[in-house]
Formats: C-alpha cells, structure tokens, sequence
C-alpha cells in the first residue's frame, strides 16, 4: 500500500537481512506474530507480537528472525 506519506508493507522472514539505514525516512517496524530483533551499533532490540520500533532515518540497522516472522513495515517520507 503507497499514499502520499509512505509505503506500508508487509513481510514474512526467516534469516538476517542486510544492514541498511534509512537514508529518506524513518522507518516503522511493528510486528504480527513471531520474533524480529533489530540489531542496532550499541544495542539490540527484541520484538514481540504488538510491539512497535522506529528506526529513525540515518540510522544503520540490521534485522534478523531466527524464525518465521511477520511483521508490518512502514517509512514515512519528509515533507
């Protein structure tokens, strides 16, 4: 789904990721069912079912399921 504020995805995973930083937006991750941890430079953060984190724009992050995970994915563009 695409508005004029951003783009909202949704994903199924098991495995690492690439790191990545978000160069345009913060990047919003909420996950569905399972366990996405987001690996931070200083730290890492455990998601469960409901919780939500906000990589913000700039910030190098690389997320990683040791199992199936799904989870909702949205960055909002600037204005």
């Amino acid at each position: 789904m695409r508005d004029d504020d951003g783009t909202l995805r949704r994903v199924q995973a098991n495995g690492e990721t690439r790191t990545a930083a978000e160069r345009d937006a913060d990047g919003l991750f909420m996950v569905v069912s399972g366990v996405l941890t987001i690996q931070l430079r200083d730290r890492d953060v455990v998601l469960g079912p409901n919780d939500v984190f906000v990589v913000l724009k700039g910030v190098e992050h690389c997320p990683k399921a040791d199992t199936e995970m799904h989870a909702l994915l949205s960055s909002s563009r600037e204005r």
